[in-house]
């Protein structure tokens, strides 16, 4: 694809407001990114209803300021982007909802090719979390080279996982939260470099200077389950980031499996009523993985998965919202703390959230709606619309449309 196309692809991500759909709806509307780039703002007003102003952003958006300094950013920190439209996308993200229209990376391993498991599960976990965490991705080594331990590069369960693999010689992805131009956590600096030396990746979907603040770790979980064929849960309490994931892997159509643990350990309530369910395969061995997602491994299986209720997930529409998001400040900006493994619903709410909640005491109401209704601006509103839902206070139904419980 020409250098334009790559360009073209990122200033549309750049733009503020423009979120997966809205830029997979202008693109559908025109039949190409090229066409739709290449009108002339008052073709693109007539065709999609946008204000003429944002039509002729859209039109400049390959060549926008902001455009030409995240490239900058991009060649200084050694980051490139697989685009919509480049056939080195990987297959398996495409087919999800609201795939992200641009990923971020260092390091060139072919997200097209091997088997990508995914390894998700507590920050702050057991030792043997970990330890079986380990010998699962030792075991998947032993069986098959091309397999891809895809994980998060947070600490506990996804470092556990990225060392395992490292271990085991194979290629492993770390999806990150927020830009490449430093890595978060920063205890595993160290670990990120080694896994490029080692020939795997790091991607996001963030630019490179964007913080990793707590309102893009759910939006970073759809991504590690919608790269992967089979998402493995170490440890979860019953309302945390990594029983997000696993929704996201069950809407996904992903196959999801659990380590079994204690019934009286917090840290293995979520896990423990995946399998209860029927939603996850209890998994002792890497064969209870492969007998699932690979075709070409047969062993004999009794397991019966049972067909569940899919929880209604927090997609985002605008994961930027803004492109404050690439501008060199947000590298002296504090990171916020991953969503606790445990979060209360009877927190105080600051004001933003509780002028969100009367807003919803009128009923379902559509994230843009709200956005117009509170005049905050989209990166925010999602932000605090995240935290009300991991607080158990509201719920997101379909059409993007937040309900209280």
């Amino acid at each position: 694809m020409s250098d334009f196309i790559k360009r073209a692809w990122l200033g549309l991500w750049l733009l503020p407001g423009m979120g997966p759909k809205s830029i997979a709806t202008l693109v559908e509307a025109f039949g190409s990114i090229e066409s739709l780039v290449s009108a002339d703002p008052v073709e693109i007003n007539k065709r999609t209803g946008l204000h003429v102003n944002k039509a002729a952003e859209i039109a400049l958006a390959p060549d926008s300021d902001a455009t030409l300094r995240e490239l900058d950013d991009m060649a200084r920190f050694d980051v490139d982007i697989i685009h919509f439209d480049d056939a080195h996308y990987p297959a398996l993200l495409r087919e999800i909802d609201q795939a992200p229209p641009v990923i971020y990376h260092k390091g060139n391993l072919n997200l097209n090719d091997g088997l990508p498991i995914a390894f998700v599960g507590s920050r702050k976990a057991s030792f043997a979390g970990k330890s079986q965490t380990k010998r699962i991705v030792k075991e998947l080594g032993e069986t098959h080279k091309e397999i891809r331990i895809v994980s998060g590069l947070a600490l506990g369960i996804d470092t556990s996982a990225h060392e395992a693999a490292l271990e085991a010689g194979l290629k492993t992805i770390a999806v990150l939260a927020g830009g490449l131009s430093a890595i978060y956590p920063k205890q595993n600096i160290g670990l990120a470099h080694e896994i490029l030396q080692a020939g795997g990746m790091l991607i996001t979907e963030f630019p490179v200077f964007a913080a990793p603040i707590a309102a893009h770790f759910p939006l970073r979980n759809r991504i590690i389950s919608g790269l992967s064929r089979g998402v493995l849960v170490a440890e979860a309490g019953e309302r945390s980031g990594t029983s997000i994931t696993a929704n996201y892997a069950l809407d996904q159509g992903r196959e999801l499996f659990a380590f079994p643990g204690p019934m009286d350990s917090k840290f293995h309530i979520g896990v423990n009523r995946l399998i209860q369910r029927g939603s996850a395969k209890l998994t002792l061995c890497a064969e209870d993985i492969l007998n699932e997602i690979n075709p070409d491994v047969a062993f004999d299986t009794t397991h019966d998965r049972k067909p569940v209720e899919i929880l209604e997930l927090p997609i985002e529409e605008n994961p930027l919202g803004n492109d404050s998001l690439a501008l060199s400040d947000k590298t002296t900006q504090e990171p916020m703390e991953e969503p606790q493994e445990e979060v209360s619903r009877w927190l105080h709410l600051d004001a933003k959230s509780t002028a969100v909640m009367d807003a919803l005491e009128a009923g379902p109401t559509h994230a843009d709606g709200l956005s117009n209704k509170l005049e905050i601006p989209v990166h925010e509103l999602l932000a605090t619309l995240t935290t009300l839902e991991m607080q158990g206070l509201i719920n997101q139904l379909a059409g993007a449309k937040y309900n209280i419980l």
